[in-house]
């Protein structure tokens, strides 16, 4: 029997843990609980042996594993920024695998996409095989330009995770950005935003707690539009001030 991580890969939610233990608030059960990361997220034999051990353990997240052990290895900003643009590519793909891992997009694709008119319902095995074939880059949304910009935490609030990875903000003329949380320190931007100028990173300075509490509202908005039920992260506190954002 395999236990296998649905949506966020193990060492990632290890990130946002103390000693493999983290808050959990569960969307479903309306709970808020203390799990280890063995637990969280993880559903029996949700995915077929061949893309859990090849595809995914062995394939993107061994690939993701290498990158995030010397991006989150660093407060180095310059040495982030090198390693982020030598490894765009990498994070598109891991963020593509991400983003269909999630079940809302699951069922959309069998509610609304081709297999629905043409072939039987098809399994998050199935999608993620399919995704490895043709490289679709859901990064598009975004637009035809955007980057990837590091971003370094000092605050107080500490970033949180969802059951998918990654949070999303649209502001008012439609345009989109996407963050990607690594540990309670370190994430990433894909933007746009081209007030942004060229090797600019983000550090939120140790008094600046509204911008990383803005960021957890993103990640919490993406988890009730299109997660899969769940936000987690440390201390109990944090996670339990943004349960009102999950309502």
């Amino acid at each position: 029997m395999s236990h296998d991580h649905v949506g966020v890969a193990r060492f990632v939610e290890n990130g946002f843990s103390i000693k493999e233990k983290t808050f959990c608030f569960n969307i479903h059960q309306q709970k808020l609980y203390q799990t280890s990361i063995d637990r969280l997220g993880v559903e029996n034999n949700y995915y077929d042996i061949d893309v859990e051990k090849n595809l995914l353990a062995a394939g993107i997240e061994k690939q993701f594993w290498l990158f995030y052990k010397d991006f989150c290895g660093t407060r180095n900003p310059e040495l982030m920024i090198g390693i982020l643009k030598n490894n765009k590519e990498l994070v598109t793909q891991y963020f593509s695998f991400m983003y269909f891992r999630s079940k809302k997009i699951l069922e959309q694709a069998n509610n609304e996409g081709i297999s629905s008119k043409y072939l039987r319902k098809i399994n998050h095995s199935e999608i993620l095989r399919l995704q490895s074939i043709m490289q679709t880059n859901p990064l598009q949304m975004i637009g035809n330009s955007y980057d990837f910009y590091p971003v370094i935490n000092f605050s107080r609030t500490l970033f949180i995770n969802n059951s998918i990875g990654f949070g999303m903000k649209i502001n008012k003329n439609k345009e989109v950005s996407i963050f990607i949380p690594l540990n309670i320190r370190v994430g990433i931007l894909i933007t746009n935003d081209l007030k942004i100028e060229e090797d600019e990173f983000y550090y939120i300075e140790p008094t600046n707690t509204d911008q990383a509490n803005n960021i957890n509202i993103w990640i919490c908005n993406i988890e009730k539009y299109m997660g899969n039920g769940f936000i987690f992260g440390t201390p109990k506190e944090l996670i339990a001030s943004y349960i009102n954002h999950l309502m």
